[in-house]
C-alpha cells in the first residue's frame, strides 16, 4: 500500500514544519490540507518556535530568536 503525494506531505512536515512550508500563511493557502491538518501543524510549530526559543535563552545555538519571535507571532495570528 502507497501513500498518496498529499498524505506524504502532511507526514514530512510533522516531522519539521518549517522545511515544508516558508510562511504560516503557506499552511492555510494549502489546498490539499484539512483544516484539521493544517491546525496540527500550526501547533506543531508554535511548538518547535517555543523550544528553539527556550534553547536560545539558554545561550544555546539555533536559529535567530527574533526570528523565531516573528514566526512564533505569524503561527498564533494563524492559528
Amino acid at each position: 500500500m502507497t501513500t498518496s503525494p498529499v498524505k506524504a506531505r502532511f507526514q514530512e512536515a510533522l516531522s519539521d514544519v518549517s522545511q515544508v512550508f516558508d510562511h504560516p500563511r503557506s499552511i492555510l493557502a494549502a489546498d490539499d490540507l484539512t483544516r484539521e491538518q493544517e491546525i496540527v501543524l500550526l501547533k506543531q510549530w508554535e511548538t518547535d518556535l517555543r523550544l528553539q526559543l527556550v534553547a536560545s535563552e539558554e545561550n544555546m545555538p539555533g536559529t535567530e530568536s527574533g526570528r523565531s519571535a516573528e514566526l512564533l507571532t505569524q503561527v498564533r495570528k494563524a492559528m
